[in-house]
């Protein structure tokens, strides 16, 4: 982000930063940045995919697949009804051996959670 004194100017990627005011009782005033690229419309396009999830309860063994997938760069149409069932044994297998591994058990036993803020969520118009 390139800065004039605190002021953004630009995004990172480039473009120009459009600078806003709050107009809320709780931000009143404050102002808010948004590259150029976020404020423009854009397109969704979707992809059709033949016959995907059948069964209702295949989502999260889809979306790990994809995500494989992607990561590996192979093709989609290997993730498919006709192999749904072995990818979500498989992944229960591994989530059953990872839950009997005595490292993991010690890493968890031994685990602090990060020290986190909580602000509350307010809308900006």
């Amino acid at each position: 982000m390139i800065n004039n004194g605190r002021i953004p100017s630009r995004c990172c990627c480039g473009k120009v930063i459009v600078t806003y005011v709050s107009k809320t009782e709780e931000n009143l005033y404050r102002r808010f940045f948004r590259c150029e690229i976020g404020l423009q419309p854009y397109d969704v396009t979707y992809v059709p995919m033949p016959f995907l999830n059948k069964t209702s309860s295949d989502c999260g063994v889809y979306a790990l697949k994809h995500i494989k997938c992607h990561l590996l760069g192979m093709d989609l149409s290997l993730v498919n009804d006709d192999n749904i069932r072995k990818a979500r044994l498989m992944i229960a297998y591994d989530l059953w051996e990872a839950d009997n591994d005595p490292v993991i058990i010690l890493r968890m036993s031994q685990f602090i959670p990060p020290k986190t803020t909580t602000d509350p969520v307010v809308t900006i118009f």
